[in-house]
């Protein structure tokens, strides 16, 4: 029901918003509809993941698919420069595997990481209303689900908090590319991240 709601919700404050006749009238909405839109991604991802039953039934009894692409990461991008990560599409979209450059990139350990729900250990920047990155990046993930295609975001802000519980703007390119087994099932997903902060934040302004 209460993903039901904020569907309905959000399809009217959309609406709302397109036809809105002032710019005060948009600023004053587009942080209502980005709040709307980060609840629902969080439910959604707690409750389905990506996957619908069927497909989480058929990745749940691949596990020696699973422990070959955990080992294949491990391999190809445990001592790699690119920050990269193995997400579980399955409910919670849980860490599988991260490596050492996520590490660093993140400020956190690998085992502050792995085994963690991906918007439980990376929240929403709360001092941003209108913050809307966790929204973006979960339905990129819902679309690499759904098509079996890779999917890269040309920019996607996601603040990431510091050790004391402040944030700090942080800029991404993410691609997510899915991992299937021989069957075509999605078993896993990829995650490799450029980060471009210093390139955003610092860009010359346009004339």
């Amino acid at each position: 029901m209460q993903q039901f709601v904020l569907q309905e919700n959000i399809k009217l404050l959309s609406r709302r918003l397109a036809g809105a006749g002032t710019e005060d009238e948009k600023r004053r909405l587009r942080p209502i509809l980005a709040a709307m839109e980060r609840e629902l991604a969080l439910l959604e991802s707690i409750r389905d993941g990506v996957l619908n039953r069927a497909s989480r039934a058929a990745q749940a009894q691949n596990r020696k698919a699973r422990e070959g692409l955990i080992a294949w990461f491990r391999r190809e991008y445990g001592a790699s420069t690119k920050l990269a990560a193995l997400l579980d599409p399955a409910p919670g979209l849980d860490f599988v595997e991260v490596n050492e450059t996520y590490c660093l990139a993140t400020g956190l350990s690998h085992d502050e990481i792995v085994g963690q729900s991906l918007f439980a250990r990376f929240p929403e920047n709360p001092d941003d209303p209108a913050a809307d990155g966790m929204h973006n990046f979960y339905m990129s993930l819902r679309k690499v689900a759904e098509t079996l295609q890779p999917d890269a975001m040309d920019l996607l802000r996601y603040d990431v908090q510091d050790p004391d519980g402040g944030f700090r703007e942080r800029y991404w390119r993410p691609t997510t590319s899915p991992l299937v087994d021989e069957a075509g099932t999605l078993i896993l997903l990829l995650q490799e991240v450029v980060e471009v902060t210093e390139e955003v934040l610092h860009a010359p302004l346009s004339a």
